[in-house]
């Protein structure tokens, strides 16, 4: 359901050129950045000292 409304969002958003967007984001008809792999996430985990909430990880 998430998914489905981020990708409405951004649809609409590229559509009514509302921001300048990258050249990826109007290709891609998506807003959002290329996901962090899990040694990213790991990395900084560590490097802040926190171990980040499973919600942050499935979006």
């Amino acid at each position: 359901m998430m998914k489905k409304l981020l990708i409405s969002i951004s649809e609409k958003a590229i559509k009514y050129e509302d921001f300048n967007f990258t050249p990826e984001q109007i290709e891609n008809n998506w807003l959002g950045i290329i996901p962090a792999t899990e040694k990213q996430i790991s990395e900084t985990e560590n490097k802040l000292g926190i171990k980040l909430p499973n919600i942050t990880l499935s979006l």
